[in-house]
C-alpha cells in the first residue's frame, strides 16, 4: 500500500512537472509574441515621426 501511494505522488509530481513546463513555454511565447508587436509598434510610429517631419 505505501509503495503504491509513493508511485501515485511520483506520478502526480511528473504530471505537475509536465504542466508547469508547458504552461512556462506558453508564457514564454506570449511574452516573445508582446515583444515583437511592441517592436512593430515603435517602428510604425517612427514611420509616422518621418513622414510627419518630412510633409512639414
Amino acid at each position: 500500500m505505501r509503495e503504491y501511494n509513493i508511485n501515485c505522488t511520483v506520478t502526480k509530481l511528473q504530471d505537475d512537472n509536465r504542466t508547469l513546463d508547458r504552461l512556462t513555454k506558453s508564457k514564454v511565447a506570449a511574452l516573445l509574441e508582446a515583444k515583437r508587436t511592441d517592436q512593430i509598434a515603435w517602428a510604425k510610429a517612427s514611420l509616422v515621426d518621418d513622414l510627419q517631419k518630412n510633409w512639414d
